[in-house]
């Protein structure tokens, strides 16, 4: 058979290579690379992947090693067609420790740090699904400002993490972040706390609160509301004891911007009897009474945003009728 032959593909664009690759055939994959040339093993099927994004979904290592062994820098940066993602993102978005480490050697630091259409990382990847060995691969690969990078709805690596409850990663992040990235916001105006005090990570919020100043763990999203309203919000009454904590009068008595709610009132609306005698317990506390505040933030919301909980929380009160 000729080369072209060799390399001719099926409907889906897939060539033998693709085949035997992703069937992880150890001895068919050496005799295709022989007869094949650089461009024919890095033929993209239609969706515009190449056998190396094929092979790096699950981690086949063995078959990734043999196909960088044949391919230029290019191919191996090579994005598809439809996410714009390379292998590294796959292997990172799936876990896929060793693949990634393969990978990453040959791969220079532009080509790490690349950017899929939604403006995504591998390093976003790996911590929104909490692939904590991948993170820590990647972290030892990049500089401070690809770590620190924004995907298009603003979020940092930090803020998926975060969001997810991944302790682990959270703390690695924030070995290599500045105060300034670690209280950066997103498109909605949120910043990784904001996340995380949502979910109830209580955790998290630790983490968070060692590393951030008293204005950061008291900024307002696009809705006025701080992380105190997120936590107390959806009753996470350990999220909220950390944050009282740490937290002035002012900024416990702060208002959103849709309805003038208080945290306070947040827990009461939704019936947090724990959270909301804890609120009123450091009321009591207060020497002077309690100090009151518009808590304003200017903008609106940002209908963009992919782990927003605006809406949530804006619903979640009601003026009286």
């Amino acid at each position: 058979m000729d080369k072209a032959e060799i390399a001719a593909m099926d409907y889906f664009g897939w060539t033998a290579l693709h085949r035997a690759a992703v069937n992880r055939h150890k001895g068919v994959v050496p005799l295709l690379l022989h007869r094949m040339d650089g461009a024919s093993i890095a033929a993209t099927d239609e969706w515009g992947r190449t056998a190396l994004h094929s092979v790096a979904i699950d981690g086949h290592e063995d078959m990734v090693a043999l196909l960088l062994g044949r391919m230029d820098d290019a191919s191996i940066a090579a994005t598809d067609k439809k996410n714009g993602v390379t292998a590294l993102h796959i292997a990172a978005q799936n876990g896929n420790e060793d693949a990634a480490a393969l990978l990453l050697d040959k791969m220079d630091d532009a080509s790490i740090a690349a950017t899929e259409k939604g403006g995504a990382t591998a390093l976003h990847h790996a911590a929104n699904y909490g692939h904590k060995d991948v993170v820590a691969r990647l972290l030892d690969k990049m500089d401070d400002a690809s770590i620190a990078a924004t995907e298009k709805a603003g979020a940092t690596a930090l803020h998926h993490a975060a969001n997810n409850g991944h302790k682990g990663v959270v703390e690695l992040l924030l070995g290599r972040m500045d105060e300034a990235s670690i209280a950066a916001t997103d498109k909605c105006g949120s910043t990784a706390l904001h996340h995380t005090a949502f979910k109830g990570h209580k955790d998290v919020v630790a983490l968070l609160l060692r590393r951030m100043d008293d204005a950061s763990l008291a900024a307002t999203d696009y809705v006025g509301s701080t992380a105190l309203h997120c936590a107390a919000n959806n009753g996470h009454r350990g999220v909220v004891e950390l944050l009282l904590g740490r937290m002035d009068d002012a900024s416990i008595a702060a208002k959103d911007i849709e309805y003038g709610a208080t945290a306070l009132q947040l827990a009461a609306k939704k019936g947090h009897e724990d959270v909301v005698a804890l609120l009123l317990d450091k009321m009591d506390d207060r020497r002077d009474g309690p100090k009151r505040t518009d808590g304003v933030a200017s903008g609106g919301q940002c209908a963009h945003c992919r782990m927003s909980h605006k809406s949530e929380i804006a619903s979640s009160f009601r003026p009286p009728k």
